[in-house]
């Protein structure tokens, strides 16, 4: 993972390869599952930089914007081991 940065709003964006705007892939993680997801994971979000992650939700891509795996439910992201 290239870059991980959580807007104003509480959105977490993990930038997948590359970061943004040259970033072809992004997971985005609502505000709502983020206290979960830490707990699940047992690190926060921006500590997972550098990691290799898999990441399971729906894919959303609007024309000209990054395409974006949203999660559905906090045990969606898990750390692959080296």
């Amino acid at each position: 993972m290239a870059r991980v940065h959580t807007t104003k709003s509480g959105y977490t964006f993990l930038n997948l390869d590359r970061s943004r705007p040259r970033c072809p892939l992004e997971v985005v993680i609502r505000p709502d599952l983020l206290h979960n997801l830490t707990r699940h994971l047992q690190k926060r979000p921006a500590n997972l930089a550098g990691r290799t992650v898999e990441a399971e939700g729906y894919v959303q891509a609007a024309e000209g914007s990054t395409a974006q795996i949203w999660l559905s439910r906090a045990p969606a992201l898990s750390i692959v081991a080296p």
